[in-house]
């Protein structure tokens, strides 16, 4: 006789992702069953197999003492999946083809399965457009910074004259390389028209230049489900106050009280966007305006709960993914 199954999480991440062990030792702690599987297993480390498709595929994932059946997953946190890796004796073509293999049979056979994602691959790539979520934001009524986004160093340099004060950001999160093992981020970065360098540089791809805003100092809006977090984050030196990711060893937190109309509006992007959890990063000028930067699809919320433990973001994301934080899934 079988002991029967339980159904559970499945959580598509990295070895190395803190967030990852919290929300499963949170989950471990709530009773709820879970399956860390780490992507970049398959298909050199990890089988997958699956069989029908009406009404529902039926098959498992197995890896070194561990299996998963699909049938038992209830939800799925696309948390930080990374690359499948492939036999490094496969080259050019052959492993352009195997690689799309496997995305198709990985990604299609857990998109055909009816459960819940947090959040849904597709909603995350289309979001993480930054055209895209400026727009959608300044039409849900945030206050955004005046953009512009070209390849044409004089369109820049006519737009930098008239703002002023100026920045330029990264339109994509892509690492622009690594230094003694430390990936290189590019961060948010100060210029002017005088910068002709830079400028001339333009043509080469496409950048986004923004207004400088004014802050008193910036927040970071957490939404997971129906539930929002916000914290405020206050820089302790210039290069902070430009880009606070530059030096956390400088930053200092407060919980924030979020107001009704912002919460509200908080909410309202993360649900147009079709996700169920997003990081929204705002800044709040001298005069409490709220300006909205950007979203954050997977973003980052480990270090603010570490920073302000009253905010209880480890078990709300638990609790979503369980199912119990009511029904605002993607």
């Amino acid at each position: 006789m079988t002991s029967p199954r339980t159904p559970g999480v499945l959580v598509l991440t990295q070895e190395i992702d803190p967030h990852a062990d919290r929300v499963i030792d949170e989950l471990e702690r709530m009773g709820v069953r879970s399956w860390r599987v780490h992507t970049s297993d398959f298909p050199l480390d990890m089988t997958l197999s699956a069989e029908g498709c009406a009404p529902a595929w039926s098959g498992s994932l197995r890896w070194e003492g561990a299996a998963v059946e699909l049938g038992d997953v209830t939800s799925v946190w696309f948390r930080r999946p990374t690359r499948f890796r492939i036999d490094p004796r496969l080259g050019g073509s052959r492993a352009a083809f195997t690689v799309a293999e496997c995305r198709m049979a990985f990604g299609g056979l857990l998109r055909a399965l009816p459960v819940s994602w947090v959040s849904h691959p597709e909603s995350i790539v289309s979001a993480d457009y930054k055209p895209h979520q400026l727009a959608l934001a300044a039409r849900l009524g945030f206050t955004v910074p005046r953009t512009v986004i070209t390849n044409d160093p004089q369109r820049a340099r006519d737009f930098l004259r008239t703002t002023g004060r100026s920045i330029y950001k990264p339109l994509s999160s892509v690492l622009v390389g690594i230094d003694e093992g430390e990936p290189l981020v590019q961060y948010t970065r100060e210029i002017d028209s005088s910068d002709d360098e830079a400028l001339e540089s333009v043509r080469f791809a496409p950048c986004l230049f923004q207004e400088r805003i004014d802050k008193a100092y910036e927040m970071r809006v957490v939404v997971m489900g129906p539930k929002v977090f916000a914290v405020e984050i206050h820089a302790g030196s210039e290069a902070t106050a430009l880009d606070w990711r530059s030096d956390y060893s400088r930053l200092t937190y407060r919980p924030h009280v979020i107001s009704p109309a912002l919460e509200s509006l908080c909410l309202r992007l993360v649900r147009n966007l079709d996700l169920s959890f997003g990081a929204i990063d705002l800044a709040v000028r001298p005069d409490g305006e709220v300006v909205f930067f950007e979203i954050n699809s997977n973003g980052q919320w480990a270090w603010l709960e570490e920073a302000v433990p009253e905010l209880p973001m480890t078990h709300t994301m638990a609790s979503l993914l369980a199912g119990s934080e009511g029904d605002h899934v993607a």
